[in-house]
């Protein structure tokens, strides 16, 4: 099965999504699969699987540099976001489930379930109980290791398998509880850290409604109900999964802001296991869980995962090829229109340094990474695209093409800058005589225009200036704030090293002219 076939094959999956909810309706499988198409079983339940897992969208370099003990950091570090995890079959049936746990909970029927005073939300916990904060009776916020509450329902169970084979979370962190959220209009809840009676990473989905949860390492509530300290703003689609890690869990914290309608979240998270209640026993169900096999992208760049293709070998088992040989035709055509594009020098030069550095880039791992992105490569055009051809193009030719492109690069930028200027030149003199006779026409039209475009340019700009002024000073977290931040970062840092030294200087001047010195 070639790459063409797999993208077809993931079309038609795609609309047979509502018959079939792989593991989510376990029960009505049977029924589903004699209800679908005869395209469909062309694939086996393996291949199916697959084609599911490379539907799911993947963005894992999130930026925003705060100053934290007195060095920049990046506060996201660790922060991931999955969308596409779950169909709209599949939210439903999680939504219907939930709205019946939540009924269960207004007639007393589950243990640990409650809904804050003010504009808070109700929140069912299941597999252990834990205190949000210290309550009234002295007893820390965390785990409440004796209490009981109920254990995970079976379909969050089956949630879970999903979220580790598909993964989303590592087999080494596999939840063992879970808070249901839900949220009426108006509902929030502050800023917070996760308390560290669990571990990293843990992870939310969300439900019926789209909306932003805040990060800050310094996010508060302020008294008239605003939040302040919010550096970045990050929406969550319905049927996403955001998982937190690292800097993301630890470092900033994060608040949900009042919501504009009804939604639900399940947060799901691995107890430590020196807090676990005295009675917990693990699920079995839980046990052994493994991620499905095949590569993942591990270039962070792309917003999105890349589809790949899927081939069957000799001996029937399915493999998915991470690097697929680039047809040499397809890359000098794509490789020649974009040269054409770029008119500028400056990219032509960061054109042919890239391709000469091809060779020494390196990928960062999908779990546990530290690495911080440069600010300054994340928005490049030129880096983008590049890194999807050094992705599948060999290392050892890196050099060799970039030099390449250096000469075919110049050549072009001196072919079509002759051109331009022979152009221009042979139009002037044609037109000339045009140009002295109607004179007297277009050159008040030319003024009126020029004029006209330069105000509403200055009208233009002021307001986009003042709009990212205001945004910025709200935390809003506009195009280009990280750079403001890390400048003024470095200024202050510049400032009080020199100010540092002046007052060293001139301290060693004094104590040199002091008598007996």
């Amino acid at each position: 099965m070639n790459a063409s076939q797999i993208n077809v094959a993931s079309d038609q999956f795609c609309s047979l999504e509502q018959v079939d909810a792989v593991d989510m309706t376990l029960e009505d499988q049977e029924d589903a699969c004699r209800d679908a198409s005869c395209d469909k079983h062309k694939f086996s339940m393996e291949q199916r699987k697959l084609i599911q897992v490379m539907n799911v969208r993947r963005k894992r370099d999130f930026l925003c540099l705060e100053k934290v003990n007195g060095e920049m950091v990046n506060i996201l570090e660790g922060l991931e976001l999955h969308t596409d995890v779950f169909n709209a079959a599949e939210q439903q049936k999680i939504v219907d489930k939930v709205c019946e746990l939540q009924e269960k909970a207004r007639k007393g029927e589950l243990k640990r379930a409650f809904t804050p005073k003010g504009k808070g939300r109700s929140a069912i916990q299941f597999g252990c109980c834990f205190n949000y904060r210290t309550s009234k009776a002295g007893t820390p916020a965390g785990i409440l290791r004796h209490e009981t509450v109920e254990p995970l329902p079976a379909l969050f169970k089956v949630i879970i398998r999903r979220l580790v084979e598909w993964h989303v979370l590592p087999p080494t962190c596999v939840p063992d509880c879970c808070v249901v959220n839900i949220y009426d209009e108006g509902d929030c809840i502050p800023p917070h850290v996760d308390n560290h009676d669990f571990l990293r990473p843990f992870c939310t989905v969300s439900f019926l409604s789209e909306s932003n949860i805040l990060f800050g390492s310094n996010l508060k509530l302020e008294e008239n109900g605003e939040y302040s300290g919010g550096s970045y703003s990050l929406p969550l689609p319905v049927g996403s999964v955001l998982v937190l890690n690292g800097n993301g869990a630890n470092v900033a914290k994060h608040c949900v802001p009042e919501v504009p309608t009804k939604r639900i979240s399940i947060t799901f998270r691995k107890m430590n296991e020196s807090k676990r209640p005295i009675w917990f026993t693990p699920e079995p169900d839980l046990q052994w869980i493994q991620p499905l096999p095949f590569e993942q992208e591990s270039s962070s760049s792309s917003d999105h995962t890349q589809k790949k293709p899927v081939k069957i070998n000799k001996t029937g088992t399915t493999r998915v090829c991470m690097h697929a040989p680039l047809n040499p035709k397809h890359v000098s055509i794509c490789f020649t229109l974009y040269l054409l594009s770029l008119f500028q020098s400056r990219y032509l030069i960061h054109l042919s340094f890239y391709l000469v550095m091809a060779s020494d880039i390196q990928h960062r791992p999908v779990y546990g990474s530290t690495t911080v992105p440069r600010s300054t490569n994340i928005n490049n055009p030129v880096a983008s695209f590049l890194r999807q051809l050094q992705s599948k193009a060999p290392n050892h030719s890196g050099q060799l093409f970039g030099l390449l492109a250096f000469f075919i690069s110049g050549g072009i930028l001196l072919l079509l800058t002759g051109i331009t200027v022979t152009a221009f030149v042979l139009g002037f003199i044609a037109f000339l005589p045009i140009i002295i006779i109607s004179s007297p026409i277009w050159i008040p039209l030319f003024l009126l225009v020029t004029g006209f475009l330069s105000l509403a340019g200055m009208v233009f700009g002021t307001a986009a200036l003042i709009s990212w002024t205001y945004r910025y000073f709200k935390g809003m977290h506009p195009v280009g704030s990280d750079q403001v931040d890390y400048a003024r970062s470095r200024i202050f840092d510049t400032a009080a090293h020199v100010k540092d030294y002046a007052g060293g200087y001139f301290h060693g001047k004094q104590k040199d002219a002091a008598p007996g010195a």
